[in-house]
């Protein structure tokens, strides 16, 4: 697939400044704010599909890099091609589907530079530096377009963390904190959990949310109580 859209470039350059500014219109536009929810849809989905109370795990290694985490259904076939392309979801007509990638993917390319995909079925990378060699040395017109960041993809041979299987690894674009991306996440999960079907839990950081019915909560919340949604923060 890489070879068949670097071949397109090269033939026109037309269709290269097409997919860069798709790509900067889904980031600029539609999905700068969506990251969590779309990368949680997309986890709900996997655990549909595989009949399981999902997982998300949601934590930084370090200043500059985010990882999420899920278990369920791991990246499929059609999942790949999902990623590979920005107008083709992984969707099935007619299932019971939030996400499972489709456009939502571009979301990462709005805080990262570089985004690995590790699964159990096999793992990749997105990588805006690599793409701009592939177009210097393919001498494909680019015109004033910054090189789009999820067209070209390299296999990685990194599995995904321990228990999961999937994990996305975020590494930051300048101007964007792995903390501050994780206290947003924190601070979306509660609802993220009662939003979107087929998960059980979401822990980001050391705080676990998970899903559980319970009478009213006293008015004052503490680590370990339930809220009144009937989320349970520990």
């Amino acid at each position: 697939m890489r070879s068949a859209v670097v071949s397109a470039w090269r033939s026109s350059a037309t269709r290269y400044v097409e997919d860069a500014t798709t790509e900067d219109d889904l980031v600029t536009v539609g999905y700068r704010d969506r990251l969590f929810t779309e990368l949680v849809a997309n986890a709900a989905d996997a655990a549909m599909t595989a009949d399981v109370a999902g997982q998300v795990r949601i934590w930084s290694s370090d200043e500059r890099t985010v990882h999420v985490a899920n278990t369920g259904a791991p990246v499929s076939d059609d999942g790949v091609r999902s990623l590979l392309s920005l107008r083709v979801s992984a969707k099935v007509a007619g299932a019971q589907s939030v996400g499972r990638y489709g456009v939502g993917f571009t979301a990462t390319a709005a805080v990262a530079d570089r985004v690995e995909v590790r699964s159990t079925t096999g793992s990749f990378v997105f990588d805006r530096a690599r793409t701009a060699q592939v177009l210097a040395d393919e001498r494909v017109a680019t015109g004033s377009r910054r090189p789009p960041l999820l067209r070209l993809a390299w296999p990685v041979d990194e599995p995904p963390a321990p228990g999961m299987d999937t994990e996305i690894v975020l590494y930051l674009s300048d101007g964007n904190s792995a903390a501050d991306l994780v206290g947003a996440a924190r601070a979306q999960a509660a609802d993220l959990l009662l939003e979107l079907p087929g998960l059980g839990q979401i822990t980001v950081g050391d705080t676990a949310f998970t899903i559980e019915m319970a009478p009213t909560p006293p008015s004052t919340p503490e680590p370990g109580s339930v809220d009144e949604s009937g989320v349970s923060i520990t």
